[in-house]
């Protein structure tokens, strides 16, 4: 979600969907998200990833980065950690 986000949205959109997700179910959602796009990118070999340039090449970065600005903290400290294992 947050890759086709990235490439299909810019990073105010981003921050608009979780800002507006602000009913319980929907958070979680994208902390599940988050949680399983960290895993991923944790499997692959090295820190420069297929996964990771997928997302960068993609545009995600921005995006990524725009989401650190919401309100969650859990989603603020998926966020972080994925920032800076792989995109700092």
């Amino acid at each position: 979600m947050i890759v086709n986000c990235a490439k299909c949205a810019g990073a105010e959109e981003a921050h608009l969907m979780v800002a507006q997700g602000t009913n319980h179910e929907e958070v979680l959602k994208i902390i599940v998200i988050l949680d399983s796009l960290l895993q991923a990118l944790d499997s692959g070999p090295g820190t420069l990833n297929q996964l990771a340039a997928y997302m960068a090449h993609g545009g995600a970065v921005p995006v990524l980065r725009a989401l650190l600005n919401g309100d969650n903290q859990l989603i603020y400290e998926l966020l972080d950690t994925m920032v800076a294992r792989y995109f700092a």
